[in-house]
């Protein structure tokens, strides 16, 4: 395909997602399942063309100002005119009305596109590319040092893999990585990362099992846990079990885990990763009251990986920033501070209870917290303090906030809170 059928895919595709809530990755894999005639090659291109797009929706929404007729076509118009700075002349050759090409041009889009005011400056909110509405919320969190935070948020994240002991060793992994630029983390020893690539699905290490794409922040929350052989642990939204993975390697297969989700399909993947993995401690249930209530003070260890905006995963999801509301966020607060409650009945006296979430806003992370501990006496909040391969600290604190800025991971903010004995 030429660059002008990538662009009009790319169209078709952020059209689609204008108009429906359905995530980016669901919508985008339903939509080449359906054009199957789109290959690998064009399909990666188009794909990173519109997470591009994504990473200055913002800004480019600056531009449009509250114009009523937001189409995903002027939308990509201003993208490559104000942030890509292609001529008229060049996107006269793109929009050019053939084939699988876009339409061209018509006078009135010239036009409007000759008088985008060049003259003021661009407000940090849209400089930055994040909804307006979080400018309050993000200058709490990080001062002074939001422009550099946001510009991490908004870069391309490298591929993270953790090695899966039960069934290698770092040493084999590399090996098998031979063809790409490796390098190990500074922060846990069975991380290792690759710059600037896309690692297939059916290469050996992940088809066998023997490592997992997983960002290094969420391996450091699945180590915050301190699992060990011979614990009973409880994954409370596990999800597809990629923190369960971790927590049954640090386990070394001994001890019982219970994956748990509202949603079964989730576990269904679940299950198949686990397989794969050689991981046969685990057990996934679906969340319910009864399964709840006859396992009260059950766990040494319960992870609440929570339901969340999602802020902190930005750079690998781009488009959650396109949509993400002020009643999306008062609706997912709610819900938190029930999943927290909820789960806090499964830790035994002495038991340690881990909320983490991939947001980096206050309402999400320290506040849910210190209303947690304000209204449940029996728990108290744990200092953390983390030491990295060369075992020096590189991390202390009340709570655990990392950011692409700081640690080169995604945004991750986790509190450790322990039962107190009876």
């Amino acid at each position: 395909m030429k660059m002008e059928s990538h662009i009009q895919t790319s169209i078709e595709l952020l059209d689609m997602f204008l108009a429906t809530p359905m995530p980016f990755d669901v919508l985008m894999s339903k939509f080449f399942y359906e054009r199957k005639w789109i290959g690998s090659s064009d399909r990666r291109a188009i794909a990173e063309f519109v997470y591009d797009v994504f990473r200055a929706f913002w800004s480019v929404r600056c531009y449009m100002n509250e114009l009523e007729n937001a189409t995903a076509r002027l939308h990509i118009l201003i993208y490559l005119t104000k942030v890509k700075m292609l001529p008229i002349n060049q996107l006269n050759k793109i929009f050019n009305g053939a084939k699988y090409a876009p339409q061209s041009l018509t006078a009135n889009e010239l036009e409007y596109l000759k008088q985008l005011d060049n003259k003021h400056e661009m407000p940090l909110w849209a400089r930055c590319n994040f909804p307006e509405w979080m400018l309050p919320r993000l200058k709490d969190i990080f001062v002074d040092n939001i422009e550099q935070e946001m510009q991490a948020l908004n870069s391309k994240a490298p591929l993270c893999l953790r090695i899966n002991t039960l069934k290698a060793d770092k040493k084999k992994v590399v090996s098998l990585l031979s063809n790409y630029s490796v390098k190990n983390s500074h922060y846990i020893s069975d991380c290792i990362s690759i710059d600037d690539v896309r690692l297939a699905r059916n290469h050996e290490i992940l088809k066998s099992g023997m490592a997992e794409i997983q960002d290094e922040g969420s391996q450091i929350i699945a180590c915050l846990c301190d699992a060990k052989p011979g614990d009973n642990v409880v994954d409370f939204c596990a999800g597809a079990g990629g923190k369960t993975l971790a927590l049954a390697a640090s386990m070394q297969n001994q001890g019982r885990i219970i994956a748990l989700d509202k949603h079964t399909k989730r576990l269904e993947h679940a299950k198949i990763r686990l397989r794969r993995a050689g991981v046969s401690n685990t057990f996934c249930n679906e969340i319910t009251s009864k399964w709840i209530k006859r396992h009260k003070h059950w766990a040494d260890i319960v992870l609440v990986d929570a339901p969340c905006s999602g802020t902190g995963v930005w750079r690998r999801n781009p488009d959650m920033r396109a949509r993400f509301s002020e009643k999306d966020l008062e609706e997912l607060t709610v819900l938190q501070a029930e999943i927290l409650q909820r789960a806090s009945s499964l830790v035994k006296p002495n038991g340690r209870l881990v909320y983490a979430t991939c947001s980096v806003l206050r309402e999400e992370n320290e506040t849910q917290v210190e209303r947690f501990l304000a209204n449940n006496p029996r728990f108290y909040r744990q200092n953390i303090s983390l030491v990295g391969v060369d075992n020096t600290e590189f991390y202390r604190g009340e709570y655990l906030r990392l950011t692409p800025a700081q640690h080169n991971t995604d945004g991750f903010f986790a509190a450790v809170l322990i039962a107190k004995s009876e």
